[in-house]
């Protein structure tokens, strides 16, 4: 498999600071735009900073560096438990970072694997032959509310971390195109806004751009991070 990535994390028009994160395919990143073609692989993550704790940018980033350094993903969840545990253990006697907190959602595929990791309510859905569906399920208390509590994240113990096991797509074709995103998108633009954007006969490059001045035009209350990963052949 091949992959064409494209990629932007962005502060908003409201906000203060980014609290999100993007991890594509060993780029770190908290602000601005990334763009990948021609790739063999796809390790592509966003993680979203927990507004109402303390400095969810330091979880957020936290988790993503760990994932940056990992060679390995035949035990990933087990990993993910440990860095969980490692940001747990170096937060907490720190006033100005104790309780940090973020979710994680992203795409692992390499040669032998594929793999859906979500915690939390980022989102990641899969746009095929002009259908989008939403793969992942919002882990929060109350999907039907905005800004229910999660009851899914980093930053806690382990028991308030749980991986959402259920998740499959069954085979991925060619022109299959996932969005990778935090809820800021979705609090910016309606499902059928986004998906009009997708569907249009555009680079991939230009379908995250528009989405992200679509955002920023709907006034953007919150930070919004967009991973579009297509398969080429």
């Amino acid at each position: 498999m091949r992959f064409s990535i494209s990629a932007f994390t962005d502060v908003g028009t409201v906000r203060d600071s980014n609290q999100d994160r993007i991890l594509t395919n060993g780029k770190l990143t908290d602000d601005g735009r990334i763009d990948l073609a021609d790739q063999d692989s796809c390790v592509c993550f966003v993680a979203d900073g927990v507004g109402g704790n303390k400095r969810g940018d330091f979880a957020s980033d936290f988790i993503l560096r760990e994932i940056k350094s990992i060679r390995n993903f035949d035990n990933l969840e087990q990993q993910l438990r440990a860095t969980n545990t490692e940001l747990v253990r170096i937060t907490s006697p720190r006033s100005e970072v104790a309780g940090t907190a973020t979710t994680l959602t992203g795409l692992v595929a390499t040669d032998d694997i594929f793999r859906i990791i979500h915690v939390g309510d980022s989102q990641l859905w899969l746009q095929r032959e002009g259908t989008l569906f939403k793969v992942t399920n919002d882990q929060v208390l109350n999907e039907y509310e905005g800004n229910s509590p999660l009851t899914s994240f980093f930053g806690g113990s382990d028991a308030d971390l749980k991986f959402d096991t259920n998740l499959f797509v069954n085979e991925v074709v060619i022109d299959d195109l996932f969005l990778v995103c935090s809820d800021g998108l979705s609090k910016s633009l309606s499902h059928k806004s986004i998906k009009a954007i997708l569907v249009e006969e555009l680079e991939l490059q230009s379908k995250a751009q528009k989405l992200l001045t679509e955002c920023r035009a709907n006034g953007a209350e919150d930070n919004v991070s967009v991973i579009l990963i297509q398969r080429t052949e």
